[in-house]
């Protein structure tokens, strides 16, 4: 996949998604794509291409196997998960605790190799992960990609999409 410019990439103007078990707001110029129970991607205009997200965000959330109440136990499952499903990726930081409109939530970051190419080379790739806990023990997550150089610029806007999600 080509580099996008980030100049313009997210407009200011956000919709509102509505999920059954959430709402979450985007810039306008993106698109929803995935609306199903296992989850939503949103991106721009030439950031997913053949199922995989380059530039975007993914919304989920999960039940975790073990009975404990501690998000912190149940971020070690997801990211065990997320770790058996991309062995290439490497985690970039620990855990951080922060509170999203009033809960408390974790996040953390990996690296690994994007889909975007340029000069013939893949670049790296940011994901972080921002979690948090639900009704009935579900742990909700967003997972933030974009290839690193171009994360911190888009990081205004993924915040501004992570501050506006609103689970019942």
């Amino acid at each position: 996949m080509p580099r996008l410019s980030t100049t313009n990439l997210a407009s200011s103007n956000f919709n509102t998604f509505r999920h059954q078990a959430f709402s979450i707001g985007y810039p306008e110029n993106w698109q929803v794509g995935g609306a199903s129970r296992e989850g939503v991607s949103i991106y721009p205009q030439g950031g997913s291409s053949g199922g995989a997200l380059s530039y975007g965000i993914m919304v989920s959330g999960f039940q975790p196997k073990i009975k404990s109440n501690e998000l912190d136990d149940a971020l070690r499952e997801l990211t065990t998960d997320i770790q058996n499903a991309n062995p290439t990726m490497r985690l970039a930081n620990s855990p951080q605790a922060f509170t999203l409109n009033g809960r408390p939530a974790r996040r953390l970051d990996w690296l690994g190799a994007s889909a975007v190419r340029q000069n013939g080379q893949n670049l790296s790739e940011r994901v972080r992960l921002a979690a948090f806990p639900g009704k009935s023990r579900i742990i909700y997550y967003v997972v933030f990609v974009a290839p690193d150089p171009d994360f911190q610029p888009l990081w205004p806007t993924f915040e501004k999409m992570l501050n506006s999600m609103r689970v019942p």
